[in-house]
């Protein structure tokens, strides 16, 4: 019964369309996403053909970018419109969604041991669905026996017969091509998440909103009585 109640929740709460999500974005949101994804590429090819000054331009702009949407990102006004506009409409619907759907499965919100059997029984179902788990001891054999001698052999022929200044030029080249890597990998991460272990994160979804109606369940037991009323 739990594999149904579960994707029935993936089926009618899970919906998510990248498209949608991106058109609800403000004009500087998507410019930003935008100019983000541009400019890695150019730092990349700048690096590519050794472009020192080219690289620089454009990690002056990629800063500026970011300073310029950090700044309208904190604006109380923007924050107040994000809370209102967009958190709590979206917390409240989903509240609600996960109402009807345990109402549908004679779930009652005010049981608490009904809800922490749920909470259990998502955990196990979880480990069941951590594809990636097999695979995290091996990547580290991987990293520390092939990546970390091939990195070293790497740096040793970029810096060897370097004078001072290319070197401290080289240096800082690569430590901020790994910063960008970072940035990079980070704000893809939840694609990988999707593509590789999708079912891990849903359940997480899960349990965080069983676990919001028992925190908030004068407003949970609030949102059923509108249900009902209905």
């Amino acid at each position: 019964m739990f594999n149904l109640l579960y994707k029935k929740y993936k089926n009618d709460i899970l919906k998510f369309s990248a498209w949608e999500e991106f058109k609800k974005l403000r004009f500087y949101e998507k410019a930003f996403l935008i100019e983000v994804i541009f400019c890695a590429i150019l730092e990349y090819f700048f690096a590519f053909i050794s472009k020192l000054n080219g690289f620089v331009v454009v990690l002056v702009i990629l800063l500026f970018c970011f300073i310029a949407f950090k700044v309208k990102r904190n604006k109380t006004e923007e924050q107040n419109r994000i809370i209102y506009e967009v958190i709590k409409p979206e917390a409240t619907k989903r509240m609600q969604q996960m109402i009807v759907l345990l109402k549908e499965f004679n779930i009652d919100i005010s049981d608490d041991q009904q809800l922490d059997r749920l909470i259990e029984r998502a955990k196990k179902e979880q480990i069941n669905y951590d594809v990636l788990l097999d695979l995290k001891a091996p990547s580290v054999s991987v990293a520390t026996y092939i990546l970390l001698p091939a990195l070293t052999l790497f740096l040793q022929r970029l810096f060897e017969k370097s004078g001072l200044m290319e070197m401290v030029q080289r240096i800082l080249l690569l430590l901020v091509l790994c910063g960008i890597a970072v940035v990079v990998i980070y704000s893809f991460s939840n694609i990988f998440k999707e593509l590789f272990n999708k079912d891990f994160r849903n359940l997480d979804c899960f349990i965080k909103d069983i676990e919001d109606i028992r925190v908030f369940h004068n407003k949970a037991f609030l949102i059923k009585q509108e249900i009902n009323g209905k």
